[in-house]
């Protein structure tokens, strides 16, 4: 499936790439172990609940997870480990806004 952009379309995966890509670049402030979930998890988990619209989306790939051995935010996402609500904003607050400003000029780019 893809979405169209002005004259360039784009698939889920052309978007989930590029999401990657930025979320790669954030700074991350944390220190020591406490490194279990990465910031592309977090941020693409955070982009998945959007794109899927469903409040609930990240307790459901958990439970699909634990019955099929793999989930869609893992298909559709490339997420690795699942992130709570609460460790998603734990990690994404910190962040600097300015840090997406990659992602916006592409978008703009391809408009």
């Amino acid at each position: 499936m893809s979405v169209p952009f002005g004259p360039v379309a784009l698939s889920l995966e052309d978007i989930t790439r590029q999401l990657r890509s930025t979320f790669a670049q954030f700074t991350d402030a944390r220190r020591g172990k406490n490194t279990r979930y990465t910031l592309v998890d977090a941020g693409l988990s955070a982009f998945a609940v959007f794109f899927m619209q469903s409040p609930s989306f990240l307790n459901y790939q958990r439970c699909l997870e634990q019955a099929q051995g793999r989930s869609n935010a893992q298909t559709l996402f490339g997420v690795y480990q699942i992130p709570t609500d609460n460790q998603i904003r734990f990690l994404l607050d910190a962040t600097d806004p300015a840090q997406l400003r990659s992602y916006f000029l592409f978008v703009q780019w391809i408009k």
